[in-house]
């Protein structure tokens, strides 16, 4: 028999999701992002988790939670669980891309958002950036990343030893737990794959489906293919706008310009001055081989930002104008700067891949390089870090039903991804989405295919033919866009 104050909770939240184990306590809140232009009514809460789970009577942390309510007066039972990228992404301040992908699951089912410890509200390991841009994208002069690594770790009011994948999954079961839910939906994003598969592995019983959207495989070391993931989806966006006679005349010998252009940048860097609209000022940066990768590798990202790329590649390997690709990539830096959480990233990456890098990693002939592999190795050698369990990168097995997506032209998790991913779920199905980039969940109709395979748990019963109307958008020739 329920409590008085059981009843008196459930009539004030307006839902039947929570049963009387629950023991989260909340209170109405609004979330917002984009400077306070996108607003969401939502119920938030705070659970004390311990830092070191060994140590349960230890130091305590706050785990921030978040729960937009469905749209129903009687919502189903099981809610879906955001997990958001990274690593170092806050879930709650990703929200509008959580909602955007679940636009209308939310109809019948709450959406849970937990900012991962080390992120957002939940003890975040913020560690601010270099003051001189520039020096961000250099090579660190000696004596320059332990000074600013030491510098990083003086101000975190953390153990980063414990801000690690595996305990963040155990997180996220207690607040599970003490909202009072039995079984739950996971929509993994990126990194959020890998997490959401770290769940699935460790709380089988309580997950009824899941969705990755930009696939990490449970076996893959992350970071030792950034560079040749890049270099594959910028030769097949110059290969599709060669296949395209608008593109192909506007833009000859696209391959060619591309190449021309990383030998420029990288035997002759040149300062140029980036004008900053939002404070009527300038930024002088040094255009380098760094720079130029962040702004092409940004562009790949999505099917819009994609379309630009030949444009964008033309000319600055023609004029050497390279205003706008670094005025993109200054604009890049701003954004990551404030969604990413350096420390918990850099926690994750030194106790979970960089000690899984070989030791001898053969020169490659990309745009990227060894640059992040060996800038990885530099500060994981001064930063406090976990371990993880000796099956942590092997393949799993499971029966739960498991929607894999990709986007075809994805530049960090492509295709191949989900293919080898697939492969360990025995009810899952993998879908490529035509002309998209990386993180798909939102694009087009796949909202609506997420919440068929939400209702039914059954991913093998999906009607996929709305995929065959979605495509690239075209490419731009002229700064207004496609010809018309």
């Amino acid at each position: 028999m329920q409590s008085v104050a059981a009843i008196v909770a459930l009539l004030l939240t307006g839902t039947a999701t929570l049963s009387t184990a629950a023991t989260l306590p909340l209170e109405a809140c609004q979330l917002s992002a984009a400077k306070g232009l996108i607003a969401q009514r939502a119920q938030c809460g705070t659970l004390l988790v311990a830092e070191n789970p060994a140590l349960p009577e230890g130091r305590q942390i706050p785990l921030n939670v978040a729960i937009i309510r469905s749209r129903s007066n009687e919502p189903a039972a099981d809610p879906v669980f955001f997990f958001a990228g990274g690593p170092g992404q806050a879930a709650i301040t990703a929200f509008p891309a959580a909602m955007q992908a679940l636009q209308q699951a939310a109809a019948d089912r709450d959406v849970i958002l937990i900012d991962q410890r080390g992120t957002g509200g939940s003890n975040p390991l913020r560690c601010p950036p270099p003051e001189d841009i520039n020096a961000m994208l250099q090579t660190p002069a000696p004596g320059e990343l332990e000074r600013f690594t030491a510098e990083c770790l003086a101000q975190l009011d953390a153990d980063p030893r414990f801000y690690t994948t595996a305990i963040a999954v155990s997180d996220f079961d207690q607040v599970r737990a003490s909202l009072g839910y039995q079984q739950i939906n996971l929509l993994g994003v990126s990194y959020g794959t890998r997490v959401a598969q770290q769940y699935l592995r460790q709380y089988p019983q309580h997950v009824r489906s899941v969705i990755l959207d930009g696939v990490v495989p449970s076996e893959l070391i992350l970071g030792l293919e950034h560079d040749t993931n890049l270099e594959q989806a910028l030769n097949e966006t110059f290969s599709a706008c060669h296949q395209d006679s608008d593109c192909t005349q506007r833009f000859p010998d696209l391959s060619a310009s591309y190449q021309n252009l990383r030998q420029q940048v990288a035997e002759h860097p040149v300062t140029i001055t980036v004008p900053l609209p939002a404070s009527g000022t300038s930024q002088e940066l040094i255009f380098n081989r760094q720079l130029l990768t962040l702004a092409l590798r940004i562009l790949a990202y999505s099917s819009e930002n994609r379309a630009l790329l030949p444009l964008l590649v033309h000319e600055a390997a023609h004029s050497k104008d390279y205003e706008r690709l670094g005025a993109l990539a200054l604009m890049i830096l701003q954004e990551l700067n404030q969604s990413i959480y350096a420390g918990l990233e850099t926690s994750v990456m030194c106790a979970e891949e960089v000690p899984f890098y070989p030791t001898e990693i053969a020169p490659r002939d990309t745009l990227m390089g060894d640059s992040l592999i060996t800038l990885a190795r530099q500060q994981c050698a001064l930063w406090p870090h976990g371990t993880v369990a000796e099956d942590f990168h092997s393949r799993f097995t499971s029966t739960t039903p498991v929607l894999l997506l990709s986007g075809q032209y994805d530049p960090v998790t492509p295709p191949r991804y989900g293919e080898l991913a697939v492969q360990q779920y025995a009810s899952g199905l993998h879908l490529v989405v035509p002309g998209e980039g990386h993180n798909v969940s939102g694009r087009g109709c796949v909202p609506e295919l997420i919440a068929d395979f939400i209702s039914t748990a059954v991913a093998g019963e999906l009607d996929t033919s709305c995929l065959e109307n979605m495509g690239a958008t075209p490419f731009f020739t002229t700064l207004t866009g496609a010809e018309p």
